[in-house]
C-alpha cells in the first residue's frame, strides 16, 4: 500500500469512527449504566491481547483499533459525565433584608 493510499485510509477509518461512535452514543451508550473502570480495563485488554497473540492482517487490526478507540471515547465521555455530576452547583436562598422593616407597615 503507497503512502497516498495509507493516508487516505487512515482518514476514512477515522472519520467513519467517529461517526460509529457519535450514533452509538446517543443510541446506545448513554442507556447503559457500566462503572468507566471496566470499560477501561476492557479497552487496555483489547490493546493488549493482539499484540501477545501476534495477530496481523489489515483487517484484524483495523477491527482492533477501531474497537480500541471506541471504548476507549466511551471512558472518556464517562469520566466527564462523572466530572459534571460532582461539580454540581447548590442553589442556597437568597436572604431578603427588607422583608422584615416592611413587615409592620
Amino acid at each position: 500500500m503507497s503512502t497516498a493510499q495509507w493516508v487516505i485510509y487512515t482518514i476514512v477509518f477515522s472519520v467513519v469512527l467517529f461517526i460509529l461512535y457519535t450514533i452509538l452514543r446517543v443510541y446506545v451508550l448513554h442507556k447503559l449504566k457500566v462503572n468507566r473502570w471496566i470499560i477501561f480495563t476492557l479497552a487496555i485488554i483489547v490493546f493488549l491481547v493482539p499484540s501477545l497473540l501476534k495477530l496481523q492482517g489489515l483487517l484484524w487490526v483495523s477491527i482492533q483499533s477501531g474497537f480500541f478507540v471506541l471504548l476507549f471515547l466511551w471512558f472518556v465521555d464517562l469520566t466527564k459525565i462523572q466530572k459534571i455530576k460532582d461539580k454540581q452547583i447548590k442553589i442556597k436562598p437568597k436572604a431578603k433584608p427588607n422583608r422584615v422593616k416592611n413587615k409592620d407597615k
